[in-house]
Parts: structure tokens; sequence; C-alpha cells
């Protein structure tokens, strides 16, 4: 060639490559450039982009609906910070440009004292994480423009909302807690004698606003007077949020990958604490408990958002809404009636009324707990809003195994409790996110992890939840809170979870050590307490609790995905101390046991498969649970003896085998009497002592029972042997070393085999012991299940809920009855 160089083809075929992919980057990196989108601006809707919430004011603003101004600062600047600890340079910028656009679109100047523009600045991941990250409302305030705004639009409004800046930014800037912050306000309310923050003087705000300003200056900040500053601070917090140890544990157990990172959404503030005309709110297109549709959610008149959804103030019903305000009430129904259609899903939107004006702040698909996400979606498909097809996708199997799985409270056992007038042992609530489950009260997060770690089934009870309580809360059976509503930050994040919730409890007072109920009823931490979220109750003791009512969505969902319903895991093994003042029929137990059993296995692969499983793991639990609390009361009651069997002789003689040490035990610790008391007083005394123990405690006493039975000299009788296998046969179920229904099997066989063990107190007897080895004999013979059904019901008849079973199995020609069934005579149940 005419310059001396050498032609290499691969060369400039790899260099055209390489401008070509360069070029293309370049474009891809012009269209990242822009990293501050008006919510005008119909581009880049991707919620991995704008975030969930900021696609959502971007969609409502193409939609027409009324939405204060603003834009999204995307979570391409979120990942920069996070790497830089900066902001990125070409966000100054752009900021001035966004600002430019909320002026000309409010008709105020932002920094003005005269015409101030407030913003709020809102986190908004691709996916909803509820209380998990910061927000800052009424960013722009500063003293200067305090005065102003209290001489132009009234004092009370003024530093009212000034107050609500300071600790939000205090919190989210400079890391004041929120304890610091809530003292505070307590304290005035206090001074001044009233309940709600709305109530405070003028003299009081502005107290609290001196207090929380003193909070931040001893946190080493200072509120800028510039509000570009305040807003540069106020992202650059959001933004820091993501990475809080709340929003990563959040992230861990919903499955959200850490390097999304958050938009944030700067919005110009509409204000609903702007006296009775005003209000603010959250609305569901659906009743998100149960899937029914029709508006659902609740308000607060003159009031922020933060009021509704902290858990401070307890809101009213939506439905109250039409008398407050009528065409309000059908504006914001037509609003969201018109987003649900066009997103085709339930939806939920946050509101605000500034004056008598409408103004939807954000929207988002509505969470809702597992039964009404399997009732929506089975519904949409009967009205040809959703294929089969989409309705699997949108239910995942989790869900669908939560459904199927969901608890609540035996109707009867519920009836007795709410009969009971004095002294009160439940309070009533707010029913906010469904399930049954009874645990052990705690009243703070810390305690709540720490009882959970050690293995205890825990309650977390609170005045009401913050995000700083959600180590509490994962870690929680169940929730109750003395305030909040339905849409309040437990609430939310106990349906996100899955867990029972209850909220806004009546007559219910608590703090960091004890709640109280009355002037009767005082619940101190370990205390069981039982929760149905359901109907919104908190009750004092253990309540049973009983499988989901086979609700036909849920089947009929089930049917689609071609799969059987899982079965509840059976709960760990425990005593039932309140079967003691009962009365059981042996009979009528080992009858209703085997039957059920005998049910379970000729059930499979039918229409009846799923009931008779619940039916039969219900079964075993109750009979299991009732077993463990008799074979304490034999235990207890053998024991006396033991001062006579070891005999200070034979402990000179023996003295490493002879247990007369682990009598002294039981004795001391768990309440064992000597040989002068009798049977029913030691029986008694031990059970008063277990109560107040753990499970960890109640396995103890048995292992101390059974090597008290099984060594010298109790080990040279007869006595010995049995009494160390009845204790041996609680020990080991408790222990979780045998399941309840091998439990159950091994206490029939100490009654056949070792002689008469349903004699040592009255709360098992046998109806007839002619009958019961008959019976004993005539399960071993029989050949196959329904065999065993009729011979066993030859002499008494199963429990209701049983022979309703064994009725409808007949009916649908699942078992064939002999055409007559032999018997003596037969016992009621």
């Amino acid at each position: 060639m005419g310059n001396g160089m050498n032609f290499d083809p691969k060369s400039c075929r790899d260099n055209l490559l390489n401008s070509t992919l360069l070029r293309e980057k370049r474009r891809f990196d012009v269209a990242q450039r822009q990293i501050v989108l008006l919510f005008n601006e119909e581009k880049n809707l991707d919620p991995a982009l704008r975030g969930n919430k900021g696609r959502g004011l971007a969609e409502m603003a193409a939609f027409g609906l009324p939405i204060p101004p603003g834009f999204t600062i995307s979570t391409g600047a979120a990942r920069a910070y996070s790497q830089t600890k900066q902001l990125p340079n070409r966000l100054t910028w752009q900021l001035e440009r966004g600002i430019a656009a909320l002026e000309q679109a409010t008709g105020k100047r932002f920094g003005d004292r005269q015409n101030p523009l407030l913003v709020s600045v809102r986190s908004g991941a691709k996916v909803s994480m509820p209380g998990m990250m910061d927000s800052i409302l009424n960013l722009g305030l500063t003293w200067a423009t305090v005065k102003e705004l209290a001489r132009t639009n009234g004092k009370h409004f003024a530093y009212d909302i000034y107050r609500r800046f300071l600790a939000m930014y205090g919190e989210a800037v400079f890391g004041v807690s929120h304890a610091k912050i809530e003292s505070a306000l307590n304290h005035a309310k206090m001074l001044e004698g009233v309940m709600a923050d709305q109530e405070l003087s003028v003299r009081a705000l502005k107290w609290v606003c001196q207090r929380y300003t003193a909070h931040i200056e001893d946190a080493g900040g200072h509120i800028p007077d510039d509000p570009r500053e305040q807003l540069h601070e106020a992202i650059c917090a959001v933004f820091r949020s993501w990475e809080s140890p709340r929003a990563i544990a959040y992230r861990k157990t919903a499955n959200i990958p850490d390097w999304w990172g958050t938009a944030a959404n700067v919005q110009a503030m509409v204000f609903g604490n702007r006296g009775d005309t005003s209000c603010t709110g959250v609305a569901f297109s659906h009743d998100i408990s149960t899937g029914k549709p029709g508006l659902y959610g609740e308000f607060l008149v003159n009031a922020q958002g933060e009021d509704v959804v902290s858990g401070t103030r307890t809101p009213m019903s939506i439905t109250h809404m039409r008398n407050w305000n009528a065409s309000l009430y059908e504006e914001l129904e037509a609003h969201i009636c018109a987003i649900e259609e066009r997103v085709n899903d339930a939806v939920e939107i946050e509101f605000t009324v500034e004056e008598g004006r409408l103004f939807i702040l954000q929207y988002r698909v509505a969470k809702r707990t597992p039964e009404a996400a399997v009732f929506m979606a089975v519904r949409r498909v009967w009205a040809k809003r959703w294929s089969k097809e989409r309705a699997l996708q949108e239910v995942s199997s989790k869900t669908m195994d939560e459904a199927a799985q969901g608890s609540r409270f035996d109707p009867a056992t519920l009836d007795l409790i709410l009969q009971e007038k004095e002294p009160r042992r439940y309070a009533e609530g707010l029913a906010v996110s469904p399930g049954a489950v009874s645990g052990k009260a705690v009243f703070t997060s810390t305690r709540a992890v720490e009882l959970a770690r050690a293995g205890e089934c825990v309650v977390l009870i609170r005045p009401d939840t913050a995000p700083e309580d959600l180590p509490g809360m994962l870690v929680s059976s169940a929730i109750a809170t003395a305030q909040g509503g339905i849409s309040c930050h437990a609430a939310v994040v106990a349906r996100g979870l899955g867990k029972p919730c209850v909220v806004s409890l009546k007559g219910f007072y608590c703090d960091a050590d004890e709640a109280r109920m009355g002037p009767d009823t005082t619940i101190h931490e370990g205390d069981v307490v039982s929760v149905d979220g359901a109907r919104g109750l908190l009750v004092v003791g253990k309540a049973s609790v009983i499988g989901s009512d086979n609700r036909k969505e849920t089947n009929i969902l089930f049917r689609w995905a071609n799969r059987t319903k899982p079965m509840l895991p059976l709960p760990k093994p425990r005593i039932d101390f309140e079967a003691e003042s009962k009365r059981y029929s042996a009979n009528k137990l080992l009858t209703d046991f085997y039957c059920v059993r005998a049910m379970a296995l000729a059930a499979k692969g039918t229409e009846l498969e799923q009931e008779a499983a619940q039916l039969w793991n219900r079964t075993q639990v109750e009979i299991a649970e009732t077993f463990a609390c008799y074979l304490l009361l034999a235990v207890a009651g053998e024991l006396r003896h033991t001062p006579n069997n070891c005999c200070v002789d034979a402990k000179k003689k023996n003295p490493d085998t002879c247990p007369l040490v682990e009598y002294q035990i039981l004795q001391e610790r768990f309440g064992v009497l000597d040989d002068c008391a009798n049977r029913r007083e030691s029986q008694s005394s031990v059970v008063r002592a277990l109560m107040r123990v753990e499970t960890a405690q109640h396995i103890e006493f048995f292992r101390l029972a059974k090597k008290i039975f099984c060594n010298y000299p109790w080990s040279l009788g007869l006595g010995g042997a049995k009494w160390g296998a009845i204790a041996g046969a609680a020990l080991a179920f408790l222990a979780g070393d045998v399941p309840h229904a091998l439990f159950i099997d091994h206490v029939f066989d100490l009654e056949h085999n070792g002689g008469r063990l349903f004699d040592k107190h009255a709360m098992v007897s046998r109806t007839d012991e002619y009958d019961l080895r008959l019976q004993l004999e005539t399960k071993k013979s029989a050949s196959d299940a329904v065999s065993v059904i009729t011979k066993l019901r030859s002499t008494f008849f199963m429990s209701p809920e049983s022979e309703l079973l064994w009725e409808k199995g007949i009916k649908l020609g699942i078992w064939t009855p002999p055409a007559a069934e032999p018997h003596r005579y037969r016992a009621q149940y």
C-alpha cells in the first residue's frame, strides 16, 4: 500500500465491530443519562428504572387523574450513590429542570418565603417494601418560611407541618432515634392533657419544634436554610435507607435482589391537615383480607399521610367518607374503579383531600392475604377477566399452600370465651390479616427475637409498630397493636408476611413490660395469648386452632393446578393442661382415634381425601395432648411413694444408683409431694408447678421420673418397670422422638399390656373395661379400614364430626358398610 502499512482484514473487521458496539453503548448511555423523569413524560415506564411508585404516578398522569405534579429520580442514581457515596454530577442540573417544572405547574417558588413550594421525597423500589425505607414530607421549610406561613395560613397549620418535617428529616438524615421524637411529642400531649396530635396548642407545637431541633443538634446536624441543600440531603438519605438493616432484612424475607436499588420521587405537597374540609387516607378496590369486591379502606380528617400508615391514630372506615363528603366519595370510587379497569387487578391508592379537592398520591397493585389472592384469582377467571393460566401465574404455589393451610379458632371454644364477662379475657380490634395462632406474649422486638431463637412461638404486642420493629415481626407468629388501622405499618407488613394480625384493640393498653385489658386482666411477658386475625380478637390463654374451612375457590384453584392441597404440619408436642378439668372416656377416644385413621387411609385418592386428612390431623393432636396431660397426672400421683421405695438403708447400700437426689429436685422444682399427701393433692401440686414453666422443664420432669422408676430399688418390683415405661412414653413424645399417632398407640398398648392405666385420675376413665379390651383386640384383628370402623362402632359411636365424615363416605360410595352392623349396645359420644 502507498503508506507502506500492511492491510489486515481481521483487524479491520474487529475495529468495525468495536465501533458498532461503541455507538450502541453511547446510545444506551444517552438513554440512561436522563435520571430525572417528570411524571408527565411518557417514556421509560419500566419499574426497574422508575420504581413501582414512580411508574404508577407516570401512568396516572397519562390517565389524566388528579395527581400532584412531580418527578422521579431513577434507580440508576441510587446504584451510583451506593458505589461512590455521592450523587451523580448530572443530577444537579436535572433537579433544577424538575423543580422548574413543579414551580410552573403549581405557581409556587422553591425557597420563596411568601409562596413556598414544599415537596415530599419518597422512596420507591421496583417491588413495594412498605415502611422499610425513609420518606420526608414538607421539605423546603425553614424558620423564616414557617413564620410567614403562620401569618398567611394560620399558626397551627404552619407549626404542625414544621414539626412533622423536623421529625422526618432528623430521623432520615441525622439518625435521631424514633424514641426521642415520640418522647417529645408524648410529653407535650401529657402536659396539655390531650390524646391526639392535632389537639396540641400552637405553644405546644412550637415547644415540640424546639425539642426536635435540639435533638438534631445533639446528633451533630442542623437544618439547612437552603431548600436545595435540604433536597440533596433528603435524596441521599432515601438512597441510604435502601441499605438500612430493616430494609435488608425485609429483602431477604421477600427475595428482593440487593442490586435493584430504589428510586426517589419528589412531589409537590398537598395538605390533608388544613382543617375539617381536608383529609388523607388509603383505599382498596377489594377487601384485601377476604378478596370480596367493593371500596375498602380508611381515612383521617385533618391529617397527613403518616398519621394513617404509622398506626399512631386509628382512622375511620372509608364507608364513613360518604357521610363526610358524598361527592368526594363518589369521585374517589370512580377513580379507583378506572385504575382497576386499566390494571386488570385489585389496586390500592393513597389519596389526600386539600380543602375539598381530591388528589391521588400513588397507586399500586394491592397486597392481599393468601385467602384473598385465591378468591380474587378464581373470581376473575369466572368473570372472564383472567385466563386460568394467568390465575395460576398470579397465585404462587406458596400462596396456594398458605391459603389451604390457613388456620382459625374452633368456633365452639371461641364462643365460650366470648361469653365470659368477668374478668374480661379478650380484646376486640380490627381484623387486618387472617389466621389464628397461640404463643407467648412479648412486648419488644428484641425479646421476640431472643425467645424465637430459643424455639418459642411468640406473639408481638405493641402500642403500634415502626420499621425498627421489623426483626421482631419477622420471627413472631402473630402481631397485635393497641392502635392503627387497616393500612398501618403493622397491618401492611403482617399481610405481606402472611401472619395473623389485629390492630386498634379496644380498651387495650400496653407498654414495654405488660398489657392491660380493663382493671382486672394484665398480660405479662411469657403469658400465653391467642390472636384471631379473621375475627379481630386477642384472647388471654390458648384457644383451640383448627384448619381452614375448605373454601371452594381454594379447592378449584388446586384442581386447575392439578395439585392436592397440602396438610398443616403437626404442632410441636405439648401438654394440654386445660384437659385436666375435663372428663374423657378411654373407650370413646380409642374409637375415634382408630376410626378416623382408618377413614383417612381409605379416603386417599378420593374427593374426601383432604377433609379426612385434616380431621385425622386434628384428632391425633387433640388426643396426644390430652394423653400427655393424663400421663403427667398419673406419674405425679405415683411419685409420692418414692420415699418408701427409696429408703435410707437402700441409699447406704447403693449410693450411686439410689435416686433420692432426683426426688429432691422433683419436690423443690416441680411440686411433687410425699406419701403424707393423697394422690389428688400431689397431682394438683405438680400441674400448678409445670403450668408456669417451659416445655423443656416438662421434659426434665419426665426424665427424672423415669430415672427414679427404673433405678434401684424401685426397679426391683413390677411397678418400677411399668411406671418407667409410662414416664418414658411421655418423655419421648414431648422430646419429639415419636410422632403424635405413635404416642397414642403406645398409651393404649400400656393399658392393654401393662394393666390398669386409666384409673389414676378422673380425667380419663373406662366407660367399660371389658369393652376397652375388646376394642383393642378388635382393632388388631381387623383386616381393612372399613372393618376397623364397623367393628369399633359396634359399641361406641365416633365423635359427631367423625360420624359426619363416615356418612359422607357412604353417600359418595367411598366405603360400603355391611347390611347390618352387629352391636351389643351403642354408647353416645
